[in-house]
């Protein structure tokens, strides 16, 4: 289970990478939906989210992540995840 322990731990520099500046624009409720939905991917692999979103970055999912979490008609946070489990 991801607990605030797990979502604050630090992982060595050199994993994390330096940061990068995102030319997406999200919402706030897609911004909620995409931490909810982060948090239960890593919750299911007893990690925290750190290592989820370099996992998702390693395997350059991030491009269909967006494009889920923009699709239209919205899908729910369960059906995202499921997706996302799909391609991990």
């Amino acid at each position: 289970m991801c607990t605030r322990q797990k979502l604050y731990e630090q992982m060595p520099r050199e994993r994390l990478g330096t940061p990068q500046k995102s030319s997406r624009t999200l919402s706030i409720g897609q911004i909620e939906l995409a931490t909810d939905c982060l948090r239960v991917l890593a919750n299911r692999r007893d990690i925290s989210i750190g290592e989820m979103s370099h996992l998702i970055r390693g395997k350059n999912l991030y491009p269909r992540f967006y494009s889920l979490l923009r699709r239209s008609p919205r899908i729910s946070k369960m059906q995202l995840v499921n997706e996302m489990q799909k391609s991990l």
